[in-house]
């Protein structure tokens, strides 16, 4: 699973040093967004993706797009 390596150094090493990333990196905690984990059923953030990768939870490639497009897709929630 070399592409899991790759992903990592190129998209998530990179995404991790963006100044506004940093809400990304953890989970939401209740604290911050009480409503939060009632309004989203699959939460993902970017630790959690870097683990995936490094667990090779992704089979494919396209598993990975999905975790990062579900990411995405909590931007407008």
């Amino acid at each position: 699973m070399r592409w899991c390596e790759d992903v990592e150094k190129l998209i998530i090493e990179e995404l991790e040093r963006e100044e506004h990333a940093t809400v990304f990196m953890h989970p939401v905690s209740k604290k911050d967004a009480p409503t939060y984990h009632l309004k989203i059923k699959k939460p993902i953030w970017l630790r959690q993706i870097r683990e995936n990768l490094r667990k090779h939870v992704y089979a494919e490639t396209n598993q990975f797009l999905a975790d990062v497009h579900l990411m995405r897709s909590l931007l407008n929630i």
